[in-house]
């Protein structure tokens, strides 16, 4: 069976440029938050686990949305977010899109 090329796509909501991932025929699936917001602030899975106190296997997870990220590390992502400039909150974190 041929698999479908996802693709990429944008739009707006709530005033907010939100990316997506599409599959031709298949319903919308969106790119993790913890995934965006790792590469928004250019980090790698080890560097941002570093600055978090956890493993880089936990980032992983969060990535995967294999694991929720608790409030607590929540709390740390946005200090290391205010730490290199980026503005980040927990609509962030916990929504079902982000800004790119």
């Amino acid at each position: 069976m041929l698999r479908k090329t996802p693709q990429l796509g944008a739009r707006v909501k709530n005033g907010r440029f939100v990316l997506l991932l599409f599959n031709r025929g298949a319903s919308i699936l969106s790119m993790s938050n913890a995934l965006l917001i790792r590469k928004r602030l250019g980090m790698t899975q080890e560097e941002l686990a570093e600055k978090l106190n956890c493993t880089q296997g936990n980032v992983s997870h969060y990535e995967s949305r294999g694991q929720s990220i608790p409030p607590d590390v929540a709390k740390r992502l946005i200090k290391v977010a205010d730490e290199r400039g980026v503005h980040l909150s927990f609509d962030d974190i916990y929504s079902e899109g982000l800004v790119a």
